[in-house]
């Protein structure tokens, strides 16, 4: 079988196809996989790493009406490249980059499986839902359709890594900026750190911004620019102040974490704003919005996090509600199920 993944620009739609393409080949060894991906783009770099097969399109993003042209164009071209792999199933993540091999998926008929990270439907599942042979989801959406199944982000399941159990001294208090990067959360990082007394400590993740403020780490506070273990990191830690990523939000919840969430407000549609409204609702969290962030506040909210045993619990309960087991295999097994009489 050849099965092909599409999904870019950032890690939220690029380790849950990873994560699927890990658990796949433990499982079945003779399957052919690619991507389908941006040009010199971090799911390259990724796909280069993993030896996994790399088809480059090429995305003009600069407006609507380029990213239209373009997807038009790559669509063209895209087909003779599809038509000589012949796949037999596409799996995506959403954003542009995949919507020419989803116009190639239902001008050939080709299966074709959606992952929807986020409490909202992206463009992707809004323009290709309806005729996907199953939509998968990580939280209940709102309009909720027969073809879709909520079985959790598939980025939280790790096929034959051992995660690390070892504990810091210190309490740990982890930032995330996302993937690429935040200078909202660095400045507010460094502040921070200021704050913090000699029994915590900070660790940063800061991405491409790693350059600009490394000569402020010290002691308790620990910079550093990009993870492969981030399992670990979350698993070490004691509170996590992150984006709302739902790859991200996912991971911290399937640890069962107290989280602050501080929501980018440039995403399309707002989707982390409705990401962190969703799991806040669910009292899975904290939100603070970019323009109320006062950290002598967010350093009060952590002390009380820190020190109240029953406001940790609670929200942890109410993280236990959300978080699923094993999504990347329940996910092979609904396609396994799809293929059996085929």
């Amino acid at each position: 079988m050849k099965i092909i993944f599409s999904g870019g620009k950032t890690g939220g739609h690029i380790y849950p196809n990873l994560r699927l393409y890990e658990r796949f080949k433990s499982e079945i060894n003779n399957n052919m996989y690619y991507y389908v991906g941006l040009k010199d783009s971090l799911e390259e770099k990724i796909c280069k790493e993993n030896n996994i097969s790399f088809e480059p399109i090429y995305i003009d993003e600069r407006n609507i009406l380029t990213k239209s042209f373009t997807v038009y164009k790559e669509s063209r071209i895209l087909t003779k490249r599809m038509d000589d792999i012949k796949p037999d199933v596409i799996i995506t993540t959403g954003g542009f980059v995949s919507i020419p091999l989803l116009i190639y998926a239902r001008k050939r008929k080709i299966k074709y499986y959606l992952i929807e990270e986020n409490v909202i439907s992206g463009i992707t599942t809004k323009l290709f839902a309806k005729k996907a042979k199953r939509v998968f989801l990580t939280f209940e959406l709102e309009n909720m359709k027969k073809n879709m199944e909520v079985t959790f982000n598939p980025t939280v399941e790790l096929s034959n890594y051992k995660l690390d159990h070892s504990k810091t001294n210190k309490f740990r208090i982890l930032i995330l900026g996302g993937s690429l990067g935040s200078k909202v959360i660095n400045k507010m990082a460094i502040e921070l750190s200021s704050k913090i007394s000699k029994n915590e400590e900070i660790v940063l993740v800061s991405s491409r911004y790693y350059k600009e403020i490394k000569e402020y780490e010290k002691d308790n506070f620990k910079i550093i620019e990009y993870t492969n273990k981030m399992h670990d990191l979350i698993n070490s830690s004691n509170i996590v102040i992150s984006r709302a990523g739902s790859s991200t939000i996912s991971e911290i919840i399937f640890y069962l974490k107290p989280l602050i969430i501080i929501p980018s407000e440039k995403t399309k549609a707002n989707h982390q704003i409705k990401n962190a409204e969703f799991i806040v609702k669910n009292d899975s969290a904290v939100m603070i919005r970019e323009k109320n962030i006062e950290v002598m506040s967010i350093y009060e909210i952590i002390t009380n996090i820190k020190n109240d045993d029953s406001y940790r619990l609670k929200m942890k309960l109410s993280q236990m509600k959300l978080k699923k087991d094993k999504p990347a295999s329940k996910i092979l097994e609904y396609i396994k199920e799809d293929f059996k009489n085929v």
